[in-house]
């Protein structure tokens, strides 16, 4: 199984979360990330994807959106998909969480999500992580493990 995890990360709080979610989901096979400052993804051949971002203006950043825009609907279909964000602590109304929308950019390029859109909470606007966070991220990551995995049917 073919995982790709693309993210954007400003002060480098993203791209920690990023690795740590990319290490854990390597047990399913090949995992590789993707910095879309430094390049275009190609999702050619993934069976997994995981995208990412710091939240910004209350939502996805722009480079995000252009990468995604350019996604033709359908071109991800059959790929288990996943989004977080980073974010300030408070209420999603009142920080914003890009995570939301790229839930639903990954469903209008055709992916199934397998768990909805996760924050993870940024210590201030350059960061740190706040506290467990880390922990958080692997937890998260054992989630979408536990979706990716085939339940075999209980035979009587």
């Amino acid at each position: 199984m073919r995982t790709l995890v693309v993210f954007e990360s400003k002060f480098g709080n993203t791209k920690q979360l990023a690795r740590i979610i990319a290490d854990d989901l390597g047990s399913f096979g090949p995992t590789s990330m993707v910095d879309v400052q430094e390049g275009t993804p190609s999702f050619e051949g993934i069976d997994v994807l995981v995208v990412c971002g710091p939240t910004q203006a209350h939502g996805v950043s722009a480079k995000l959106k252009q990468v995604f825009d350019e996604v033709p609907p359908g071109a991800l279909d059959g790929v288990a998909a996943a989004a977080f964000d980073t974010r300030l602590k408070g209420p999603r109304w009142l920080t914003g969480a890009a995570s939301l929308g790229l839930a639903k950019r990954l469903q209008h390029a055709g992916a199934r999500l397998i768990a909805p859109g996760e924050s993870f909470i940024v210590s201030g606007s350059e960061g740190p992580l706040a506290e467990h966070e880390v922990e958080h991220a692997h937890a998260w990551a054992a989630g979408l493990t536990a979706a990716l995995v085939p339940t075999e049917p209980v035979l009587a």
